[in-house]
């Protein structure tokens, strides 16, 4: 397992491969960084954004703690979308992904992590925000089966690993079922799926990724990461069969940090499986890309050869 960045990140989130490179958040520290030939750059140094999704536009979207917003990497400017804002202090957005059919989803979270304060939320390419789960303690996970119609949910607090029936149309889930129940120990937290329909789980406190196949509702890989929090998961690379997974410093107990010392790194690995390209969420009325999106770090931290 090879670690992609030189230092450790806060809080290592939302991996995201897209156009050739590897962009994720550091909610704590608020930054967003990317990994492609080029090297290792970081893009923004107070975005405080949760999540990020790629836009059909050539565009991103984003979800800062309060909104979703559009997001411009070269100028650095958030514009709030939806005319939508959470509002009690004490929530954040946390985990967010686009769908196959072109929607927004995220979620929210209980910022002490304590009490079933959040929500799960859709945008639609229309501009609408609509509520599709309240009740949640830490929103996170997402994934969708290949005909979309298949849901996959993480409320890490609740330590399970859900599935849900989604109309498209309606634009509404049901038949919540258990899929996979943790010990009290670990925390599920982010997922991808893969072209077999494998979902990939990062265990916060877990020092592993998981793959679970939803027909059987059992574990089928486990994948050690050198880390005490793993944070989340993506599959890239040119042939998409590499896994990037990003982890967090932060909460790392003392008698581990010694043992542990690439927590917070992000780690790629080839687990033998291949994944899907990220989905993207397609604004109504929004033109064309005229060419590839633009990233220009606020700093440059390595460069390959």
């Amino acid at each position: 397992m090879e670690a992609i960045t030189q230092s450790p990140m806060l809080l290592g989130e939302g991996p995201l491969w897209h156009e050739g490179g590897l962009t994720w958040v550091d909610i704590a520290a608020g930054q967003v960084w990317r990994h492609d030939e080029s090297g290792l750059r970081k893009l923004a140094n107070d975005a405080k954004l949760t999540s990020i999704v790629p836009g059909r536009d050539g565009a991103f979207y984003a979800t800062t703690e309060t909104s979703f917003c559009r997001w411009n990497p070269r100028s650095g400017a958030i514009e709030n979308i939806g005319g939508f804002s959470l509002c009690d202090p004490r929530i954040r957005f946390n985990d967010g992904k686009a769908d196959p059919f072109s929607n927004y989803w995220a979620g929210s979270m209980d910022r002490a992590c304590q009490e079933d304060l959040g929500s799960l939320y859709l945008l639609t390419p229309g501009g609408e925000v609509k509520l599709m789960l309240a009740g949640i303690g830490i929103s996170n996970g997402l994934a969708w089966s290949a005909s979309g119609t298949e849901f996959y949910f993480i409320d890490s607090l609740r330590r399970r690993i859900d599935a849900f029936d989604f109309d498209p149309v309606r634009l509404e889930i049901s038949r919540r079922r258990s899929l996979l129940a943790l010990p009290q120990e670990v925390l599920p937290d982010g997922m991808c799926i893969d072209r077999d329909g494998l979902l990939w789980i990062a265990l916060w406190s877990g020092q592993q990724v998981i793959a679970l196949d939803p027909k059987k509702r059992s574990v089928v890989h486990r994948l050690p990461v050198p880390a005490w929090n793993v944070t989340s998961c993506c599959f890239g690379g040119p042939a998409l069969d590499q896994l990037f997974i990003t982890t967090a410093s932060i909460e790392t107990p003392s008698d581990k940090a010694a043992t542990l010392p690439r927590s917070g790194q992000v780690f790629r690995c080839r687990p033998g499986a291949i994944g899907l390209p990220a989905e993207t969420y397609a604004p109504l009325g929004a033109r064309q890309p005229s060419g590839a999106l633009a990233f220009d770090p606020v700093e440059r931290v390595s460069k390959n050869s």
